[in-house]
């Protein structure tokens, strides 16, 4: 949900850094977030964005980039697809 929610409050273009952090240190995560685009289809509004998930948390760890698309309902922005798959990221949804 992190990820998602922090695409979801940007304004296209914008970049913003997104952390999960969990009581036991299981499926902690982050890195950035940066709204693509936004489009509307004919059952919603939707955002492309990429994030990236940094491995760790020393200065210059690598990151990895991922490009996902969220649809915004009645409850809020929702993961409509990612890549790879949404199962991974379990939690971090």
């Amino acid at each position: 949900m992190a990820i998602a929610a922090t695409a979801g409050e940007l304004p296209v273009g914008e970049t913003k850094p997104w952390r999960v952090e969990h009581v036991l240190p299981v499926e902690n995560g982050h890195g950035e977030v940066r709204v693509l685009r936004e489009f509307d289809n004919a059952l919603a509004t939707c955002r492309e964005f990429a994030f990236s998930v940094i491995a760790g948390e020393k200065p210059g760890a690598a990151a990895d980039w991922f490009v996902a698309s969220i649809c915004k309902d009645q409850d809020g922005w929702k993961w409509a697809a990612a890549e790879p798959a949404v199962e991974r990221w379990g939690t971090l949804q």
